[in-house]
C-alpha cells in the first residue's frame, strides 16, 4: 500500500517563503544583469553637469530668439510706418494733381474749346436786317463779314493762353522742385530715424549681451566655488571614513561586534567574521545527519515508486483483460443484432408480398378519383 505524506499548514508556509525568495533572486537578477535598467555605477556628478550645462545653452538659446524677435518687431514696425508714409505722401500728391487739374485744366480754358463745344451753333450772331434777302446779292451763305476782328481777338486769345502755359508750367516746375525737395527732406528724415533706431537697437543688444556675459561669469564663478567647497568637504568625508574604517570594529575584527541585540542566537551579518572549532563541528554533524536523512527519503522515495510501478503494471493488466472482455461482448452483441435484422428483413419481405399480391389487388381507376371535388360542400 502507497503511504503519501500527508500536505501540514509548515509546509505550505515554508513553500511560500521558498517562493518568495525564488522571486526576490529573480528579480535581482534582473535589477543586475539589465544593461538598461540597472542603476549602480552611474556618474551622478557628469550627469549633473551636463544637465546644469544644457540648461545654460537652453536659456542662452532662448534669451538669443527673444532678442532676435524683439528685433524682428522693431524693424516690422519701422517699416510699417515708412509705408503708411508714404502712402500719405502718395495720396498727398494725387490729391494736389487732382486740384490743379480742376482749377488750371479745365476744358473750357483749353485752345480748341470754340471747336468742340456743344454750344457753338447756339452761340453765332445772327444778322438782324430783315430787309436783306437773298436777292439783294449783300448777304450770301458761308459769308465771314467779320473775319478780321475774329483773326484779332483769336491772335490774342492765343498769346494770353500762351502766356498763362508759360506761368503755369513754371509755377508746375517750382511746385515740383519743392515738392522734390521736401521728399528728399522727408527720406533723409527717415533714414536719419532708422539709424538712430538701428544703433539704439545695436546699442540695447549690446548691453543685453553684456549683462548675460556678466551674469554667465558670475554663475561660472559661483558654480566653481561651489564645486571647489564641495570637493573639500568630500575630501574631508573620505579621510573621516578612512580613519574610521583603519580604527573601527570592522578591521580589528572583534568578535563581540557581531552580537546582536535580539538574543544570543542571532548575529549582525556584515560584522560576523566566522565560525568557532565548536560551531563548525556542530555543523559537520548537522550535515552528516541531514545527509543520512536524505538518504533514508531517497530509499523510501525509491520503494514508493517501486511499489506505484508495480500497480500501475497491475492496473494496466487488468485494463488490457477488461478491453478483452468488451471486445468479446461487443462482437457477440453486433452478431445477434445481424441476425435479428436479417429475420426482420425476411419478415418485412414476405410482408410487402403478401400486401402486394393479395391485400392491395383493386387498383383506384380515374373515375374514382373525380367524383370528389364537385361540389362546394
Amino acid at each position: 500500500m502507497l503511504n503519501f505524506p500527508i500536505p501540514t499548514p509548515l509546509d505550505a508556509k515554508e513553500a511560500a517563503k521558498i517562493e518568495y525568495r525564488r522571486k526576490l533572486e529573480e528579480q535581482r537578477r534582473n535589477r543586475i544583469f539589465n544593461a538598461r535598467e540597472r542603476q549602480y555605477g552611474i556618474d551622478t556628478r557628469t550627469l549633473e553637469e551636463q544637465i546644469s550645462q544644457r540648461k545654460a545653452r537652453e536659456a542662452a538659446e532662448r534669451a538669443k530668439a527673444l532678442a532676435f524677435e524683439q528685433k524682428v518687431i522693431q524693424d516690422s514696425k519701422l517699416a510699417l510706418r515708412i509705408e503708411k508714409n508714404l502712402q500719405e505722401e502718395r495720396k498727398r500728391q494725387l490729391q494736389e494733381l487732382n486740384a490743379f487739374r480742376a482749377t488750371c485744366q479745365r476744358p473750357q480754358d483749353s485752345v480748341t474749346y470754340d471747336l468742340n463745344c456743344p454750344d457753338r451753333l447756339k452761340k453765332l450772331s445772327l444778322q438782324d436786317d430783315s430787309t436783306c434777302g437773298p436777292s439783294s446779292a449783300k448777304q450770301f451763305g458761308g459769308e465771314d463779314q467779320a473775319s478780321t476782328e475774329r483773326r484779332e481777338l483769336q491772335r490774342k486769345q492765343l498769346k494770353a493762353w500762351l502766356d498763362q502755359q508759360m506761368r503755369e508750367k513754371e509755377e508746375a516746375e517750382v511746385a515740383r522742385r519743392k515738392e522734390e525737395q521736401a521728399q528728399e527732406i522727408a527720406a533723409m528724415a527717415y533714414d536719419k530715424a532708422a539709424v538712430e533706431l538701428s544703433q539704439a537697437e545695436q546699442e540695447c543688444r549690446r548691453l543685453q549681451e553684456e549683462a548675460l556675459a556678466e551674469f554667465n561669469k558670475a554663475l561660472m564663478n559661483e558654480k566653481e566655488a561651489c564645486k571647489r567647497e564641495k570637493e573639500r568637504l568630500d575630501l574631508l568625508d573620505k579621510r573621516a571614513d578612512i580613519i574610521n574604517c583603519i580604527t573601527g570594529d570592522f578591521l580589528t575584527e572583534n568578535p563581540e561586534m557581531a552580537a546582536s541585540a535580539f538574543g544570543p542566537h542571532r548575529l549582525v551579518c556584515d560584522r560576523w567574521k566566522g565560525m568557532s572549532p565548536e560551531q563548525k563541528e556542530q555543523i559537520r554533524k548537522q550535515q552528516q545527519q541531514q545527509a543520512s536523512e536524505e538518504k533514508m527519503r531517497r530509499e523510501e522515495e525509491k520503494r514508493r515508486n517501486d511499489e506505484w510501478e508495480k500497480y500501475s503494471r497491475e492496473m494496466d493488466r487488468c485494463a488490457v483483460l477488461l478491453e478483452k472482455e468488451l471486445m468479446r461482448k461487443r462482437r457477440e452483441m453486433n452478431e445477434e443484432l445481424l441476425n435479428q435484422n436479417k429475420m426482420l428483413s425476411e419478415e418485412q419481405k414476405a410482408k410487402n408480398e403478401h400486401l402486394s399480391k393479395c391485400v392491395y389487388t383493386n387498383t383506384p381507376s380515374v373515375e374514382y378519383y373525380e367524383q370528389f371535388n364537385t361540389t362546394s360542400r
